[in-house]
């Protein structure tokens, strides 16, 4: 019998395969069997899991694209000076991937940087910084708004909403932005349109700021402990451990519209697997009008 476990935030959630998670919209069967679909990780190239290339993605998307570091304590520098991505890496700070979005100086991230599934504070805004890929710059974050996390100990209550936007201390240098009109809340209704996720960073690949698409499907809505649809969805897609924050792309009109991001994934591995021999399933957060009234928020605050 293999075993289930779900990654949430940085941490391990332990499940069975008997307690694998309800999921709504009549989707279940087509979930569970997707199990024995996902794929192995470490694969870039051949799997769907493939390195991005210059012109994969238009440049509007590509210009947008970043990682957000966080430290767990201040990084002792010059007043004024903006620390070098050298000297972050030497404190061992947790990583996801962060896309510069709406007006060009907030970017989009998930609420687990900032809050452990508790409740409690995993890291201070102010020791967080964003590195906007296509300049090289970092960018201290100085403000952070994200939706109001559930109370409860079940994991699918507190990742519910896992998203939270940031503003940069600065706009980084020829950086575009996912602005609003370039998102989109789904419905989750109709799961047979392909998705495609975008990825700079995974850490169970020889390089872990690999540039990735991935191109996959949705299989079914986790639900709240309260029975009610969540904003986590189960997909096939393996965008590889640690892509927290890497960003969903769904097709509407002929436009891609960014309609979730990574908060977690699923792996699976056989009793005589060894870690080269796990597969992962990735859990998505789609955006709903709790990510625009946190941007709201965030946008009065600067007003004031």
């Amino acid at each position: 019998m293999s075993t289930l476990t779900a990654i949430y935030s940085f941490w391990y959630l332990a499940i069975s395969t008997s307690a694998l998670p309800i999921l709504c919209n009549q989707k279940i069967s087509q979930f569970e069997a997707s199990q024995d679909l996902v794929h192995q990780i470490a694969i870039i190239g051949d799997d769907d899991r493939q390195t991005r290339e210059p012109g994969m993605v238009a440049n509007n998307i590509e210009n947008a694209q970043g990682r957000a570091y966080c430290l767990n304590k201040p990084l002792s520098s010059k007043a004024g000076d903006i620390p070098s991505k050298e000297d972050i890496l030497k404190e061992r700070p947790f990583i996801a991937n962060a896309t510069i979005a709406f007006e060009g100086d907030m970017v989009i991230v998930n609420r687990h940087m900032f809050l452990k599934d508790d409740g409690s504070r995993f890291a201070k805004i102010e020791n967080c910084f964003f590195e906007h890929i296509a300049s090289g710059q970092m960018v201290p974050m100085i403000d952070v708004e994200y939706p109001k996390m559930l109370a409860g100990k079940d994991p699918h209550d507190s990742g519910h909403r896992d998203v939270a936007i940031a503003r940069l201390k600065f706009k980084p240098k020829n950086a575009a932005a996912v602005t609003k009109d370039m998102m989109t809340i789904d419905t989750n209704e109709d799961f047979s349109q392909p998705i495609k996720v975008i990825s700079n960073y995974a850490t169970n690949t020889k390089n872990r700021n690999s540039l990735t698409m991935t191109t996959c499907k949705r299989y079914g809505v986790y639900n709240l402990s309260s029975g009610q649809p969540s904003t986590k969805v189960g997909t096939d897609c393996d965008t590889g451990d640690g892509s927290s924050g890497a960003q969903a792309y769904i097709e509407v009109q002929g436009q891609p519209k960014l309609f979730g991001i990574v908060s977690g994934h699923i792996v699976r591995k056989s009793e005589k697997g060894s870690f080269d021999a796990h597969k992962l399933s990735t859990v998505v957060t789609t955006f709903d009008e709790s990510l625009f009234e946190s941007y709201e928020r965030l946008k009065e605050r600067q007003a004031i």
